[in-house]
């Protein structure tokens, strides 16, 4: 069994719009699915453009688009009522057409 995954923070280049996720516990089956679902997905389910992936030695990184934004976590506590049942149902949309996938 391998030791604890070491999570580093992930790179950004702001100039670039480039975020790279990068470790020894990064799978590179997280951007591979990232990828296919802007694909197949790309009007109903958000997700940040997915440029590549590589592995050197044991780390692996995905690259992706920086998105400049809060998190859903960071904005709720901002969010009016009528706000957040209307995130939860968006929420409930993506689910549903995740769920679609095959």
């Amino acid at each position: 069994m391998d030791g604890p995954h070491v999570h580093p923070p992930p790179v950004i280049f702001k100039d670039l719009g480039l975020f790279i996720k990068w470790a020894t516990a990064v799978r590179i089956s997280e951007g591979q699915c990232l990828y296919a679902i802007g694909q197949l997905l790309k009007d109903h389910v958000p997700v940040p453009e997915v440029y590549g992936w590589r592995e050197d030695g044991n780390e692996r990184f995905i690259y992706m688009e920086n998105l400049h934004a809060l998190t859903l976590e960071q904005a709720w506590d901002m969010l009016e009522h009528d706000d957040r049942i209307s995130v939860c149902c968006e929420l409930r949309t993506i689910l549903k057409r995740l769920r679609q996938l095959e």
